[in-house]
């Protein structure tokens, strides 16, 4: 019963933060969906630390993992958002932001969980 009381608090904090980073960007006019790419960025490192040094170390414990990667991340990060706003500038014609789009979000998230992976192992490494 923890866990899921734990998975669910995290899951608001991560919805609740997913709100206010969109409604910071919504201020400003970008030629695709900049808050969603830094989320999904953002997110994916984090994850990565996160998920790499519950796995390797002892300084995530199992409660604090599901609390923070299904919970927090889990609703902060999204991929439904992604897509339909990938589908929108298909729609509109922007194909040139639609490759953009596309090509920024999977390149980056690779890469972020790649230094994700790199700073956790530090931090493993820092910590042993």
């Amino acid at each position: 019963m923890l866990n899921i009381i734990l998975v669910g608090v995290g899951g608001a904090i991560g919805a609740l933060m997913r709100y206010f980073v969109g409604e910071l960007f919504s201020k400003y006019t970008f030629l695709f969906p900049v808050s969603t790419l830094l989320i999904n960025v953002t997110g994916s490192y984090l994850l990565s630390v996160v998920l790499y040094l519950s796995e390797y170390t002892s300084l995530i414990p199992e409660q604090a993992r599901l609390f923070l990667s299904v919970g927090i991340l889990g609703a902060f990060t999204t991929m439904s958002a992604f897509g339909s706003e990938s589908v929108r500038l298909l729609d509109s014609g922007n194909y040139v932001y639609f490759a953009l789009y596309i090509l920024l979000t999977v390149g980056l998230v690779i890469g972020a969980v790649i230094l994700g992976k790199l700073s956790a192992g530090g931090l493993a490494h820092l910590f042993s």
